[in-house]
C-alpha cells in the first residue's frame, strides 16, 4: 500500500514539471530524438529535453517511417492536465506551422 501511494504522488508531480516544462512551448515545433518505434502500433517513443513522450501513428505523416536515432521536428499541439490525449504531431499541425512562415 506505501509503495503504490508513493508510486501515485511521484507520478503527479512528474506530470506537474512536464506541464510546467512544455507550458511554454506550446504550439511551437521543437526537435525529439526517436528512442523506439513499437513495431505493433508504430507509435514512437521521443525524447524532448530528456524527457520521455509518444508520438501515436495518427499523428505521424502519413509514409513516414520512423526509426531509432532519427531526429525530427514535432508539433506541441497542447498540454493537457490529464496527459491523456496526443500531445504531439508531425502532420497537420507542423506542416501549417512551418508554412505560416513563407
Amino acid at each position: 500500500m506505501q509503495s503504490s501511494l508513493s508510486s501515485t504522488i511521484s507520478r503527479i508531480f512528474e506530470r506537474a514539471r512536464l506541464i510546467e516544462q512544455y507550458h511554454d512551448k506550446e504550439h511551437e515545433c521543437v526537435s525529439a530524438t526517436v528512442q523506439k518505434v513499437e513495431p505493433a502500433t508504430q507509435n514512437a517513443i521521443l525524447t524532448i529535453d530528456k524527457n520521455e513522450v509518444y508520438l501515436v501513428r495518427n499523428e505521424q505523416i502519413p509514409g513516414e517511417t520512423l526509426k531509432a536515432g532519427d531526429i525530427i521536428k514535432v508539433y506541441v499541439v497542447g498540454i493537457s492536465q490529464i496527459l491523456t490525449e496526443s500531445l504531439l504531431s508531425r502532420y497537420q499541425e507542423l506542416t501549417e506551422s512551418l508554412l505560416k512562415d513563407f
